[in-house]
């Protein structure tokens, strides 16, 4: 019995960990610097521990009946749901990454898989009340740390910065959208906990608890939990009123709570426009909540898209494809928004879209069932299954305005194992090895599985994660980052795509770094044309690479080469504005002028509200001569000479000095500090003739960067006596 405590042991420490994961950051202080920190470090640990918790478990339930799971519907469910989308996987356009996700988000079916390893194992040894308590005490623990880093961000400690910017408080998980839905678990849980409470310090600590993590939920300023946080305890009130009449204290808590939430959603209703309101950074984003509100708008025209998107393909895209969809029913009236949406930021589509009809309705099953369960078979008493009803209204209100995490799913799965185990029936299996066949045999085979399968899930691919890290900080030689590079590329993981990503980049900005020497250029140029055809090939139908392998062969100088990628991306994302900058980009660096004004032109008529495309089009009508068109465009926004840059080059480019020198003078008054433009405007007057308004706009230099007062004056010599050559622009 010995490897039986050993085993329990090793699952209990793997299971009791888990919820500590939220304090993970893998940012070089306790663990190596991974790219995306806060999401890397977390997922590779939980998929670690439950492999090894899995593992011993295997054996443990193979020597001790005891510790098999019960029987719920609940667990088949969960299993077809994995099998389901294993099969809608296999069709995905990017198979790969359907399994295996990436580091930003690390999901895809390998995760799934991993949480109904976790739900099974919390069901087989989570068996008694007394455990349960201890492990949701265990993520309640947790979350007051988190919780805790969260106030010190909110107190504004320059050693705990808010990571995402702005102020919405982000503690250890890195986005105030996922801290959010952790608070709005825990809260409930400890609300939970204080329904068996007995001693009032018992209700002092849980009262604390609830107000420390109810504060940094405030200042997560998500207002899907929030709102789904007072619904869910409105629910809970109406629900125990209703069901639960033999405890007239908490009855009447009950109903001070709907009254409270009722007063709160009403009074804030009626003051919205007030001052102090629209003072607050958090308030005045839920003062201005409205189906017209540029976020809300955003949604509805993405969700349109997704269920076009779903009639498309109604078995299903696989796990990490929305990209496809939202590249092919791509909306220009999104221009102002991310472009390259992954998710549907809403729980129904992107389970339609990832899991088809079949996924959908079995994932949805699992609420109806753990409700069922709840209310018919847990035996828990009526304010218990209150509460939980409410912290799942809760969750799920939350997620048709968000997608989960890992962080989230991990108390989810763990809420669903809980019911199983409550509701559950005993196991049937009662097959058992024996001890020696344990012990000499099964256990060694399981250690094996478990050694490989911890090693192949997550080393490689924390390797990369780490030397991607490298590749793209600063080292001592060009040379140490093509290395890293090489190193993060080889072997495949689920990191690759993102290592060629970050690769492009850098190779795309070094042939204009003067300070960088050719060969060193060249050397990335190369393994960035080569690592990018290597992505194309693996995702043809990925408008996003399309983009990518165009914009770098613009940058080092083929843009004959790069006008056919993102023509590929078009085909693949239509009305995209972004895409028709590339290549009226490229046809303009090819001097096919007329060509850059028809596809700048598409582009602007696609949302005439569209800044950059007004600016965009105007400009290649003075590249084309057309500057009658260019005026009448900029008339629209009330200026004749816009300060933006791609004027600045248009004017120079066809030697429009005039303009040029309006232009640059609206630039300058813009900027005095730029230093460049007004060197560029000594020049242009000087090409003129207008020698006195050069001396002017040196002086003007020198009055703000009095260091170069010598070398001006040298210049306003020359230019007085003559010999100072006319600049050639």
């Amino acid at each position: 019995m010995k490897l039986n405590a050993v085993l329990k042991w090793t699952i209990y420490v793997t299971i009791f960990a888990i919820p500590f994961l939220a304090l993970i950051i893998a940012n070089g202080v306790l663990l190596p610097n991974l790219f995306f920190p806060f999401i890397t470090g977390k997922n590779f640990l939980f998929r670690a521990l439950v492999e090894i918790g899995g593992g011993a478990w295997i054996i443990l339930a193979l020597r001790d009946k005891q510790y098999r799971p019960k029987f719920s519907w609940l667990l088949p469910l969960i299993t077809a749901l994995v099998v389901v989308m294993a099969i809608v996987d296999c069709f995905s356009p990017n198979v790969f990454k359907s399994f295996w996700s990436n580091f930003e988000r690390m999901e895809g079916w390998v995760t799934l898989v991993h949480l109904l390893i976790f739900f099974i194992v919390l069901g087989a040894t989570l068996t008694t009340e007394k455990l349960w308590r201890r492990w949701f005490m265990a993520s309640i623990g947790a979350s007051v740390l988190v919780a805790g880093w969260g106030v010190f961000q909110v107190l504004g400690f320059s050693w705990a910065p808010i990571h995402q910017g702005g102020v919405r408080v982000d503690s250890t998980l890195g986005n105030a959208s996922y801290l959010a839905i952790y608070m709005v678990f825990n809260i409930f849980l400890t609300l939970y906990l204080l329904l068996h409470a007995k001693e009032r310090w018992q209700y002092a600590l849980g009262g604390a608890v609830v107000l420390l993590e109810a504060v940094v939920l405030y200042f997560t300023a998500t207002r899907g939990a929030i709102l789904g946080i007072l619904g869910g305890l409105l629910l809970t009130g109406i629900l125990i009123i209703i069901f639960d009449r033999s405890q007239p204290r908490l009855r009447k808590v009950s109903i001070g709570t709907v009254v409270v939430v009722a007063i709160i959603v009403v009074a804030f209703f009626g003051l919205r426009s007030a001052s102090f309101v629209q003072k607050s950074d958090v308030l005045s984003r839920f003062a201005n909540i409205s189906l017209t509100d540029t976020t809300t708008a955003s949604r509805f025209i993405i969700w349109q898209g997704a269920w076009k998107g779903f009639l498309q393909r109604p078995l299903g895209w696989g796990q990490e494809s929305f990209n496809y969809v939202f590249n092919a029913n791509y909306s220009p009236q999104l221009y102002n928004d991310e472009q390259w949406f992954d998710r549907a930021h809403d729980i129904v589509f992107d389970w339609l879209i990832s899991g088809g009809i079949f996924g959908f309705l079995i994932y949805f099953s699992l609420p109806v069932v753990f409700l069922w369960y709840l209310w018919k078979k847990s035996g828990l008493s009526p304010s218990e299954k209150s509460l939980l009803t409410g912290l799942l209204a809760a969750y799920f209100f939350n997620n048709l305005f968000v997608f989960d995490n890992i962080t989230s799913y991990i108390p989810y799965f763990g809420l669903l194992a809980y019911i199983h185990v409550r509701a559950g029936k005993p196991s049937r299996w009662h097959f058992t090895i024996s001890p020696d066949m344990g012990a000499y045999v099964v256990a060694p085979i399981a250690l094996i599985v478990t050694i490989a399968a911890v090693y192949f899930v997550n080393v490689p691919g924390a390797l990369a994660s780490y030397d991607l890290v490298q590749a793209i900080s600063s080292q001592s030689s060009l040379s140490d980052n093509i290395n890293y590079f090489n190193d993060a590329l080889s072997p495949r993981t689920m990191g690759t795509s993102e290592v060629r990503e970050q690769l492009v980049q850098i190779a795309s900005e070094l042939p204009s770094n003067t300070s960088v020497d050719a060969s060193t250029t060249l050397e990335f140029v190369n393994l960035a044309a080569g690592q990018m055809a290597i992505q194309l090939a693996q995702t043809p139908e990925d408008a996003r690479y399309q983009v990518f392998m165009g914009s770098f062969l613009d940058s080092v100088g083929e843009p004959s080469s790069a006008i056919p990628y993102f023509q590929k991306a078009l085909q693949l994302s239509p009305g995209k504005q972004s895409i028709l900058f590339g290549i009226g980009s490229s046809q303009i660096a090819l001097g096919d002028y007329t060509d850059a004004l028809a596809t700048f032109k598409t582009a602007y008529e696609e949302a005439p509200a569209y800044t950059d495309a007004l600016n965009y089009y105007a400009a290649a009508a003075i590249y084309d001569g057309n500057q009658a068109l260019a005026n009448q465009l900029l008339a629209t926004l009330g200026t004749s000479t816009p300060s933006d840059t791609e004027f600045i080059q248009a004017y120079l480019t066809v030697k429009n000095y005039p303009m040029l020198a309006a232009t640059l003078e609206a630039a300058v008054a813009a900027d005095p500090a730029d230093i460049q433009d007004a060197d560029l405007l000594v020049e242009v007057y000087l090409v003129m003739g207008q020698k006195q308004n050069a001396i002017n706009e040196i002086n003007a230099i020198v009055a703000l960067n009095p260091t170069l007062a010598s070398q001006a004056a040298s210049l306003i010599a020359e230019i007085k006596a003559g010999t100072l050559p006319t600049p050639q622009l």
